[in-house]
Order: C-alpha cells, then structure tokens, then sequence
C-alpha cells in the first residue's frame, strides 16, 4: 500500500492520502484541504454526486512523505496565497477557524443522524417482526413501540424523512433539519475567502448548539434504553 501523508511545521497530521500502487511513474492529488466533514455512504446517491471538499489548510510550510513498506521519502511543500484573493492574516485566520467550527458540526449531525436512522431502522424491523409473532409478548411490543415513538422524533429533527415537495420553504411546525442546516452553514461559510458575517456567526453558533443537543438526547437515548 502506498501512503502518502501530509504534515504541518508542527509536524501535526494534515491529511492522509492512498497513492496508486502501479510499477512506474504514478500520481496522487493532495488539493490543499483537510479531510471533508463527511463521506458518502457507499451505494448511497450521494456517493455520484460532487463529493464535498475539506476546509483548506492554512498558509505555511508543510511536508509530504511517500512511504511503501520500508522505503518513504519527504519533501517540502509551501502553501501560498492565491494572488487573485487579498485578504489579511488576521481575517484568514478568523475564516478558516469559522470553516473548521462549521465542518465539525456538520460531521457531528452526519455522525448523530447514521446512528439515530440505524437505530430506527433496527427497531422498525424488530417492531414488524414482533407483530407479525402470535406468541410475541406484549410487554416486549410495548417496550420497543415506546423506544421507537423516542427516536422518531429525532431521526426527524436531524434529517427529512419524507421527500421535500415544491410548495416553498419548509413551514414554521416543520423546521429545516439539522443535517441540512449543518451543511448549509458550511458551505455558506467556506464558499468565500472572508471573514464571516455576523450573520453567519449567530448562525453557527445556533446550529451547534442544536445540533449538540440533538446528539446529546441521542447519546443519553443509546446509552439508558437500548440493551446492549
């Protein structure tokens, strides 16, 4: 396996990268970004679509080393500034700390969200399997009914459930959920070299924190009522 790893002048891990592995002269792509907050489920639609991109990394020096079982080599790379954007140090700063505080919490509703919907599909199934037994007990259905009627709720604050239709935006009893939310304000952030606007810092900070409650109700849910 060839790797391919890219480190700051701290020598604190930037990103990792899989190399093609062919005899002979090969290239990999590194695009001057972290990680992006969030992969695709494979299968998924999402999966062929344009894949989201990481925040970009900050100006400076970094080092990029190629290894193949033993054998590794490092060279330098220096991130410039694109000549086109004129932007201070302070206000890059500023962004890029926004474009990383939107790419977490992005990651925290995807992550929330694939354990709320497991977690529904799991109880659907078993609720499906239990009615369709004569001799299941009915303490078990009630059990599972009233587990299932607790993650319902927040399957559906963190993602829609049902497909969008054309008649505007969502209405006041049917609020944006969370995950898109979460989305929107990242790209809304990161989509400009620019400090955010007050706007979008009362935005963020908004979905991070209804996002970190979601998660928290979820987490508490998981670890007080699902058996093990």
């Amino acid at each position: 396996e060839v790797k391919v790893v890219v480190k700051d002048s701290e020598d604190k891990v930037v990103r990792e990268l899989k190399g093609p592995k062919e005899v002979g002269i090969n290239r990999t792509n590194w695009d001057l970004r972290h990680d992006a907050p969030v992969q695709p489920e494979p299968g998924s639609p999402q999966e062929f679509l344009r894949q989201p991109r990481g925040p970009l990394v900050p100006l400076g020096n970094y080092t990029v080393t190629v290894s193949v079982g033993s054998f590794t080599a490092t060279k330098p790379v220096a991130v410039e500034e694109d000549p086109r954007i004129q932007i201070g140090a302070a206000d890059r700063k500023t962004w890029y700390d926004a474009v990383r505080a939107g790419a977490k919490v992005w990651a925290q509703a995807d992550a929330a969200n694939k354990t709320a919907s497991s977690l529904k599909k799991q109880l659907t199934e078993q609720q499906e399997a239990l009615n369709k037994n004569a001799k299941a007990p009915e303490a078990v259905k009630t059990a599972v009914k009233a587990l299932l009627d607790k993650v319902e709720p927040l399957t559906k604050r963190l993602s829609r459930q049902d497909p969008v239709g054309f008649a505007g935006a969502p209405l006041a009893e049917d609020p944006e959920p969370l995950l898109a939310r979460a989305r929107g304000v990242y790209f809304a952030i990161g989509s400009i070299t620019a400090p955010p606007t007050p706007q979008h810092r009362d935005l963020l900070g908004r979905v991070t924190q209804d996002v970190g409650e979601a998660a928290q109700s979820l987490n508490a849910l998981v670890e007080t009522e699902v058996p093990a």
